[in-house]
């Protein structure tokens, strides 16, 4: 599917890009007994993974096949990697007693714990229903149905589980008002469910 054809220019690039220029940063400061190798190796690593995905993609995610998603997962893993790497070492300092600047050490586990934070959203980012080129020209219909669909009032197809004649937007979208996610239904649909639960004892 076009971008003409799915109506949606594509994610931005631009809150992935500063997530991964964020790890690269944090890493590149952490002390050198937590890094691998030289200082500016891994960094130059990722920075070599990371231009071409944004030469590909500068602004909007529309373009990708199968190199540039192995490129961009092969990224997140690098960061992943190192960062697991310098999570080790700073326990290490912690348990045998090297580390002797307190200071620094705390900066640093702010540094790893951060870094996690954001391989983590990059992860997710990457892989949530096919990547964020995947996710723009697929319509609802066709992603994968939530297995929770019943907690909402939906059904699977798309219609309203109370109210079966409801209709689906043009285009695969759900209609769907304020109301029919209020603490009423909810309740409505719980209660249903606890009644399907004594039915079945």
């Amino acid at each position: 599917m076009s971008e003409q054809e799915s109506g949606h220019p594509g994610e931005t690039r631009l809150p992935a890009a500063l997530a991964v220029a964020g790890a690269i940063l944090l890493y590149a400061v952490l002390p050198s007994a937590m890094q691998l190798g030289p200082r500016f190796v891994v960094p130059v690593l990722e920075l070599v993974l990371f231009v071409p995905l944004v030469l590909a993609n500068p602004r909007r995610m529309s373009r990708q096949n199968r190199f540039l998603r192995r490129l961009s997962i092969a990224l997140v893993l690098l960061i992943a990697v190192t960062n697991l790497a310098a999570l080790v070492q700073l326990i290490h300092s912690l348990v045998t007693g090297e580390a002797t600047a307190g200071g620094q050490l705390l900066a640093a586990a702010g540094q790893v714990w951060l870094t996690n934070v954001l391989v983590f959203a990059l992860a997710f980012w990457e892989l949530d229903r096919g990547g964020p080129v995947s996710r723009f020209r697929v319509r609802l219909r066709r992603l994968p149905v939530c297995l929770d669909h019943q907690l909402v009032g939906l059904q699977p197809d798309g219609h309203d589980a109370a109210h079966p004649a409801g209709k689906a937007l043009d285009g695969g979208g759900i209609r769907v008002g304020v109301d029919d996610l209020g603490p009423r239904r909810r309740l409505r649909s719980r209660t249903a469910e606890v009644g399907q639960l004594t039915t079945a004892w």
